[in-house]
């Protein structure tokens, strides 16, 4: 099985350079690297949630949307969504502000509400906080549940809070403290945005141009929620592979991801003797055996390695390999030279983003199966790579710490 496996993975990446040769692999967000931007998203989610929008649809995306959010508009609760002449839908909705020197309030709620749909007549909303990657901010769902209580009134008769992530997880509890779990509406790209986008897709007279965004978005969700599986649908069809299962290529994938991570700790150690150096998960949980916490088909999230209790590499929600300073303070010299260094403030890092790239040089998640071929052939020289990186870094924070 383990050979059946490498042929397969072998004659997946060369049906992968064929059809990329092709242009079929194209894609415009992946060109302009906003693939894994929030803001970016949340614009282009409004841009046909938008029964005013430009792609010449009318209300045809809004209804499809609210469906797919499992809102039926024929409740007579729900009937304001049908009055689409004064619905309004903003992006980045500026809800106040904060003196982030003092951490003292300059109105009451301070933020922005990533995309709000809003009657303009009637004291009626949909709040939408979307995540992707970043990690929730300290009371973020209250603030935007204080500020919609006051505008609008009562959570799940006047206004609703929806949470969207990658796979529906839940938000943790320092972003909605002080309002009931069970109140949040939790939806996910992998679900309900999905179905929504291939939906529109089906559209009868759909313009060439709204056409192909809609399906290059829909190829960005797969990639981003590692579920872009195309070419191996296609392969295990074959005979030859009749025997194959799914969940024996995500198994080697699996290893193959524990290989490398095995393989940077010991680039690391042999690099920096005199560091402590650790595998741990979250940031701060320890883990003692790595062969039961990276087991094939069951990796434990957010796994990493952590350098002298001071510099964290980590794969965050199975995607992004990134390293840095988590928590970081931004008046100390260490963040201040990271900054120099091109390092930048995510909520709760100062971090980098470490890309992994296919053969043709493209960059795709730590699990997506398009660099399962990467990881087979070049797992130990991308691990030299990355680990020289970091230890760049560690010398820094020694260099630092002498001054």
């Amino acid at each position: 099985m383990e050979n059946l496996v490498i042929t397969f993975i072998k004659e997946s990446e060369e049906k992968y350079i064929e059809e990329f040769s092709k242009g079929n692999y194209y894609n415009i967000f992946n060109e302009l690297s906003i693939s894994s931007d929030e803001v970016k998203h949340s614009s282009y989610l409004k841009s046909f949630i938008d029964p005013k929008g430009s792609h010449g649809c009318e209300h045809h995306f809004f209804d499809s949307f609210i469906k797919n959010i499992e809102i039926d508009s024929n409740d007579d609760e729900f009937s304001w969504l049908k009055d689409y002449e004064d619905i309004n839908v903003y992006v980045e909705y500026f809800i106040g502000n904060r003196d982030h020197q003092t951490g003292n309030y300059l109105e009451d709620f301070y933020g922005r509400i990533d995309l709000l749909i809003e009657h303009s007549k009637k004291n009626k909303a949909i709040v939408i906080e979307n995540k992707i990657y970043a990690k929730d901010q300290p009371q973020q769902l209250k603030r935007y549940y204080d500020f919609s209580t006051k505008k609008y009134g009562e959570i799940n008769k006047d206004f609703w809070l929806y949470y969207l992530t990658l796979d529906n997880k839940e938000p943790s509890v320092q972003s909605y403290e002080g309002v009931r779990l069970e109140d949040i509406h939790c939806i996910s790209y992998q679900n309900h945005i999905l179905k929504w986008i291939k939906s529109s897709l089906t559209h009868f007279g759909l313009n060439k141009n709204v056409f192909s965004s809609l399906k290059q978005y829909a190829q960005i969700i797969h990639q981003i929620t590692n579920q872009s599986l195309d070419i191996n649908d296609t392969l295990l069809k074959q005979e030859k592979y009749s025997s194959l299962t799914i969940a024996a290529i995500i198994g080697k994938r699996d290893d193959l991801r524990k290989e490398f991570f095995i393989e940077l700790f010991n680039c690391l150690k042999q690099q920096l003797p005199n560091s402590q150096i650790s595998f741990v998960a979250k940031i701060h949980d320890p883990i003692n055996d790595i062969n039961s916490s990276l087991a094939p088909n069951n990796h434990i999230k957010n796994i990493g390695i952590c350098i002298d209790n001071t510099i964290n590499i980590e794969v965050q929600d199975w995607t992004r390999l990134i390293y840095g300073v988590f928590n970081p303070n931004k008046n100390a010299e260490l963040c201040k030279k990271m900054e120099a260094l091109g390092f930048i403030y995510k909520p709760w890092w100062l971090l980098k983003e470490y890309q992994i790239k296919n053969s043709k040089n493209i960059p795709f998640g730590f699990y997506d199966d398009k660099l399962n071929f990467t990881f087979l052939t070049k797992s130990k020289s991308i691990a030299e790579d990355f680990s020289k990186e970091v230890v760049q870094l560690v010398n820094e924070v020694r260099e630092t710490a002498r001054l």
